[in-house]
């Protein structure tokens, strides 16, 4: 309430793994928004996986918590997500604090100073299956709720550490128009 603000997380792009239709970041998907709930504008977003080709949306709920992180003190937004980091970021700014693997992962290698991951090559899907990436299509977090105490200052989390098998495959787009309707 003292910021004003609402965080919404987003879904992933379509088609779940196959990116050939969809260059670039894929702007506001596998996000969070901090919107101002009076006007609807958009304050500030941060995005988890940019170009998300393993459908890790970020749909998870966020923990608001006062901490001080490297000595100072920070209103940040604690966030599990899916795609098997935990970030913390100022939720007055949206910048960038910290991100940190909370379960087994093998598609980032870090993290660049503004959040944006380094992405390690050969976790794409492809068509006939790939089962190198870690976590899975569930994620390492999914929408299960998830806590935070003041008094053990831990952050509880619904982890699932599993991988599955990602398959790119053509999925025709849907059309406004079809031939027997205008």
């Amino acid at each position: 309430p003292e910021t004003n603000t609402l965080f919404w997380g987003t879904s992933n792009p379509w088609p779940d793994y196959n990116d050939d239709f969809r260059k670039g970041d894929n702007l506001y998907s596998c996000s969070v928004l901090a919107l101002d709930p009076d006007t609807g504008k958009l304050k500030w977003h941060f995005q988890f996986t940019p170009h998300d080709i393993h459908d890790w949306d970020s749909t998870q709920i966020p923990i608001l918590l006062d901490t001080q992180f490297s000595g100072v003190n920070t209103k940040a937004l604690a966030w599990a997500n899916r795609n098997g980091f935990y970030y913390l970021l100022d939720r007055t700014t949206g910048k960038f604090l910290m991100a940190k693997s909370f379960v087994k992962q093998t598609w980032a290698k870090g993290f660049d100073d503004n959040g944006r991951p380094e992405v390690i090559p050969g976790n794409e899907p492809t068509p006939e299956g790939n089962d190198h990436t870690w976590p899975g299509i569930d994620g390492g977090a999914n929408w299960m709720s998830h806590s935070y105490s003041p008094l053990t200052k831990w952050l509880y989390v619904f982890a699932r550490e599993e991988h599955r098998v990602f398959s790119k495959n053509t999925v025709p787009h849907p059309t406004t128009e079809t031939p027997d309707r205008p």
